[in-house]
C-alpha cells in the first residue's frame, strides 16, 4: 500500500486551483459563450477608485497632475485593457470640441427635417392646401434651428468666457464638467459623479481567473498608494477584491482552520475513542488524504471554490473508516483471539460492508454529476474518487499498523466501553412493534424535507460570502456611499457596423428608456450616448464616427471594438438582491424581444458578472432536490444489485431517506441560508448515512449469523459497532464544528451543516434501523442464511431473552 500510495503521490504537483468563470456556468451555455465574448473585447469586471474631494480642484493645478500621472501609471503596467478617469474624461470632452460644431449642426439639419416632414404630414390630414402644408413645415424647421442656434451661441458664449481652451485653464475646465444649467454634463457623469466625488475606472483583464483578477487587483491598489492626491481621499475597491478575499481564505484559512479541526478531532479521539493507538485514524487519514488528492490529481479534477471543501469531508471520511477497521480490531483482541486471526477476522468482517458501503458512497456522488454547475460536477468526481482511495487504505493500514503493535508489544485490549455501549443500547432499544410507525414517521418527514428543499434559501451572493466586518465588504459599503453602485450590467451589441445611424440611434434609445423604466439602472454609458449629450438629440449620421475620431484609446476600446462590429453598453446598476437582479434581466430581455427590439441584423444581449452570478443561481437550483431523489435512487439501484434483496436494502435506506428529510427541515428552522459550499449536503448526507446502516445491518446479520435471535443481535452487535459511530461521529461533528467559528460565512455555515449532517446521519441509523431489522427478520424477509460453527457472543445479563 505504500507503494501505491507514493505512486499516487505524484498527482499531487498536477492539483490546479481553478476559479474561472468556467467552473460557474457550463462552458457550452449561452451565457457562456456571450460572456466570453464580450471580455475578449471590452475586458472584465472593473476596480473602481473613487475620489473624495472638490471636483473642481481635482481639475485643475497638481491634483489633476497627479490624477493624470495616476492613470498613465496604470496603463504603463500592460495590464489593463482600458483605464478611464477624470483626466482622460476631460482630455475627451475637449476633444470634443473639435467635432462638436458639425455634429450639432448635421443633428440640428435631421431634427429640422424631421420637425418640418411632421408638420407637413399634420397639416396635410387636417386637408390644407400644398402651399400652406410648404409653409409650416418650413416654419417648424426654421424653429428647430433657430432654437438650437440660440443654445448653440449661448455655450460659445460661456466657451469664449472661459478663456484658454487648455486643461491648465480651470474655467475651460470648469466648462467642460458643467453645462449651461449649473448641472454636472450627462457625458462627464460617468467620472465626475457630483460635486465631491469623481470616479476612475481601471477594466481588469477579460476572460480572467480570480486568481488573475486578485493579482490586478493588488496592483491596482499599489499604483494608488503612490499617488496620494493632496485635499482628496482614495478608494479603491470593487468585485474583483472581494472574489479574492475569498479566494486567499479558502487557500490560507481553510488551512489554518484544517489545522485547528485535526487539533480538535484528536483530543476527541483521546477522550472518546478509547483503543489503544488511539489517534492511529488521523496517522491514516493522512496518508489517505496523500494518495486520495493525489488520484485527483492523476485525473485532473480541478480544485475549485466547491471542490476545496473536498478536503476536510475526505477527512472526516477517512477518519470514519479507519475507526470502525480499529474498533473491529480492537473488539476481536478484546475477546481473546490471536493478533493473526483478529486481523483475518476484522478483514473479513469489514471489508464487504464497507466495500459495499464505498461503493454506494461514490455512486451517490456521482449524481452530482447531473447538477449544471460544473464545480459542483467536479465536487461529485473528487469525492467519488477520494472515497475509493480512502476505503481502499482503511482497510489496509489500519490493521497492518496494530498487527505490528501486538508483535512487537502485545498489551491488555482494551474493553472500557460500557458508557457508550450502554448509550447505544438505549437509543437503539425501540420495539419491533414500532417499526410501523417509524415507517410512516419516516414518509413524512422525506416528503416534508424534499418539499422545503425546493424553496431553501441559496446566498449566492459573494458579498454575503465574506467576513462583514472586513476589508473587502467594509471598502464596498464606502464605494456604494459615495458612487450609489458597485457592480455593473454590460449589454454586448453585434451588428455589422455598430457605428451606423440606426444602430447608434436604437443603441441610444434602448438604454434611456431602460435607465427610465428600472430605477435599479443609474445611468447608460455607451458612445451613442455620449454622441447624444454632444448635441441632445438622437445620434446619426457620422456620429459615432466622429467622437472615435477624437477619443482616447481607452475610452474607445471601452466602448467599440476595432472592427466596429461590437459595442458596449454599460449600466452602473444600484445593489439590489439577486433575486431583483435575475427579475432585472428577464424584464430586459422581454424589452428587447418587444417594444425596445434592435433593428434587423443588430443583437443585443446582456452579459457580465451579474449575468453569471443569476446563471450560477439557476443552475444551484435547478434540479436540487432532484439530486437528492438521483442520489438516493443510485444507491437503492446499486444495493439491491449488491445485496440481492429488495427488502433489505429499502430498510437500510429508510434512516438514509429519514436523514436527507430531517437534514432539509433543520436547515429551514435553524435559517441557515445555502451557499455553493452547502448546497450538495444532500448527496452527502446519503454517502454517510448508507455508511452507517450498511454497517449495522452488516454487524445484525452477522450475529444472527452465530445463533442470537432478532432482539439479541441488536442488543450485542448495535451497541459494539455503535461505539466506533459515536467516536467517529463526534470526531466528525469536532472537526467540521471549528469551521462553524470561521470569520466567513461561507465557510461557517458549511461546518455548521456538515456537523449537522453527520449527527443527523448518525441519530437515524441507530434509531430508527435497529427496530426495523427486528420487524423485517421476524417476518422472514431478511433471509439471513445461519450456518452455524461459530460460537455465539456472550449475551449481557440484562438484556438475555428480551425481545
Amino acid at each position: 500500500m505504500a507503494a501505491v500510495v507514493a505512486l499516487l503521490a505524484v498527482g499531487l504537483p498536477r492539483l490546479e486551483f481553478v476559479t474561472g468563470q468556467d467552473t460557474m456556468v457550463d462552458p457550452g451555455s449561452d451565457v457562456y459563450r456571450v460572456n466570453e465574448r464580450y471580455q475578449d473585447t471590452f475586458g472584465g469586471e472593473p476596480m473602481l477608485v473613487l475620489l473624495t474631494g472638490d471636483i473642481r480642484a481635482m481639475a485643475a493645478g497638481a491634483p489633476l497632475d497627479e490624477i493624470t500621472a495616476f492613470e498613465e501609471d496604470l496603463r504603463a503596467t500592460g495590464e489593463f485593457p482600458a483605464v478611464v478617469g477624470p483626466a482622460t474624461a476631460l482630455d475627451f470632452a475637449a476633444g470634443q470640441l473639435a467635432v462638436a460644431p458639425d455634429m450639432i449642426a448635421a443633428a440640428t439639419e435631421r431634427d429640422a427635417a424631421a420637425a418640418a416632414d411632421q408638420a407637413r404630414s399634420t397639416s396635410a390630414a387636417g386637408g390644407r392646401p400644398a402651399a400652406e402644408q410648404a409653409a409650416a413645415a418650413a416654419s417648424a424647421g426654421a424653429a428647430v434651428r433657430a432654437d438650437r442656434e440660440e443654445l448653440l451661441a449661448a455655450e460659445m458664449g460661456r466657451l469664449a468666457a472661459a478663456g484658454e481652451q487648455s486643461l491648465d485653464n480651470p474655467a475651460f475646465a470648469e466648462f467642460l464638467m458643467f453645462g449651461p444649467d449649473g448641472e454636472i454634463r450627462p457625458a462627464m457623469g460617468d467620472n465626475f459623479l457630483d460635486e465631491d466625488h469623481a470616479l476612475l475606472l481601471v477594466r481588469l483583464p477579460g476572460n480572467a481567473s480570480i486568481d488573475d483578477q486578485a493579482r490586478a487587483a493588488e496592483l491596482v491598489d499599489d499604483v494608488v498608494a503612490r499617488h496620494p492626491i493632496e485635499g482628496v481621499e482614495v478608494l479603491a475597491s470593487g468585485p474583483p477584491e472581494l472574489l479574492a478575499e475569498i479566494n486567499d481564505y479558502l487557500r490560507g484559512g481553510m488551512a489554518l482552520l484544517g489545522a485547528i479541526a485535526v487539533g480538535v478531532m484528536a483530543l476527541l479521539l483521546v477522550v472518546v475513542f478509547r483503543a489503544r493507538w488511539r489517534l492511529l485514524p488521523l496517522v491514516v487519514v493522512v496518508i489517505g488524504a496523500i494518495g486520495a488528492f493525489g488520484a485527483v490529481g492523476l485525473a485532473d479534477i480541478p480544485l475549485t471554490l466547491v471542490t476545496i471543501s473536498g478536503l476536510p469531508i475526505l477527512i472526516g471520511l477517512g477518519v470514519d473508516f479507519a475507526i470502525q477497521m480499529h474498533n473491529r480490531f480492537e473488539e476481536e483482541r478484546a475477546d481473546g483471539r490471536t493478533v493473526e486471526a483478529s486481523a483475518d477476522r476484522t478483514v473479513r468482517r469489514m471489508a464487504p460492508p464497507l466495500s459495499l458501503a464505498m461503493v454506494a458512497a461514490v455512486v451517490g456522488f456521482l449524481a452530482l454529476l447531473r447538477s449544471q454547475v460544473p464545480m459542483i460536477q467536479d465536487f461529485g468526481r473528487l469525492l467519488s474518487v477520494g472515497v475509493a482511495v480512502l476505503v481502499a487504505i482503511a482497510l489496509t493500514v489500519p490493521v497492518a499498523a496494530l498487527v505490528l503493535r501486538d508483535r512487537r508489544r502485545p498489551g491488555r485490549p482494551t474493553g472500557a466501553y460500557r458508557t457508550v455501549e450502554s448509550a447505544v443500547r438505549i437509543v437503539s432499544n425501540l420495539p419491533a412493534r414500532a417499526a410501523v410507525p417509524l415507517l410512516l414517521i419516516g414518509a413524512v418527514v422525506v416528503a416534508a424535507g424534499l418539499a422545503i428543499e425546493g424553496g431553501l434559501a441559496i446566498e449566492t451572493d459573494p458579498e454575503r460570502w465574506v467576513d462583514q466586518d472586513g476589508r473587502a465588504v467594509t471598502d464596498l459599503e464606502d464605494l456604494r456611499e459615495g458612487t450609489g453602485f458597485s457592480s455593473e450590467l454590460t449589454v454586448l451589441v453585434e451588428a455589422p457596423d455598430v457605428t451606423a445611424p440606426e444602430v447608434a440611434a436604437w443603441v441610444e434609445r434602448f438604454g434611456s428608456e431602460a435607465v427610465a423604466r428600472h430605477p435599479a439602472l443609474k445611468r447608460a454609458t455607451s458612445m451613442a450616448a455620449i454622441a447624444s449629450g454632444v448635441h441632445a438629440t438622437t445620434p446619426g449620421g457620422v456620429d459615432i464616427a466622429s467622437l472615435l475620431s477624437v477619443a482616447p484609446d481607452d475610452v474607445a476600446r471601452s466602448l467599440v471594438s476595432a472592427d466596429r462590429t461590437q459595442a458596449n453598453l454599460v449600466f452602473p446598476i444600484t445593489p439590489v438582491s439577486l433575486t431583483e437582479r435575475e427579475q432585472l434581466l428577464d424584464e430586459l430581455a422581454t424589452e428587447l424581444r418587444g417594444d425596445l427590439a434592435p433593428p434587423p441584423g443588430v443583437t443585443a444581449t446582456a452579459s457580465g458578472l451579474a449575468v453569471i452570478g443569476v446563471e450560477l443561481v439557476n443552475g444551484l437550483e435547478a434540479g436540487r432536490r432532484t439530486l437528492s431523489l438521483t442520489a438516493l435512487v443510485f444507491v437503492l439501484a446499486w444495493l439491491v444489485v449488491a445485496q440481492r434483496s429488495v427488502a433489505r436494502t429499502l430498510l437500510v435506506l429508510v434512516p438514509v431517506a429519514t436523514a436527507v428529510g430531517l437534514s432539509s427541515l433543520a436547515i429551514a428552522v435553524l435559517g441557515i441560508e445555502l451557499t455553493p459550499m452547502t448546497t450538495v449536503a444532500g448527496p452527502l448526507v446519503i454517502a454517510v448515512g448508507t455508511e452507517f446502516s450498511v454497517l449495522v445491518a452488516a454487524r445484525y446479520a452477522e450475529e444472527r449469523r452465530r445463533g442470537l435471535d432478532p432482539r439479541q443481535s441488536v442488543t450485542v452487535g448495535v451497541p459494539r459497532i455503535g461505539r466506533a459511530f459515536v467516536a467517529s461521529g463526534l470526531t466528525l461533528v469536532g472537526g467540521f464544528g471549528v469551521l462553524a467559528f470561521s470569520p466567513m460565512p461561507l465557510l461557517r455555515d458549511f461546518g455548521i451543516v456538515v456537523a449537522l449532517d453527520v449527527l443527523i446521519a448518525l441519530a437515524s441509523t441507530l434509531i430508527l434501523l435497529p427496530p426495523l431489522l427486528v420487524w423485517a427478520d421476524e417476518r422472514h424477509w431478511l433471509r439471513i442464511v445461519h450456518p452455524g460453527g461459530e460460537e455465539a457472543p456472550k449475551v449481557p445479563a440484562e438484556v438475555s431473552g428480551r425481545r
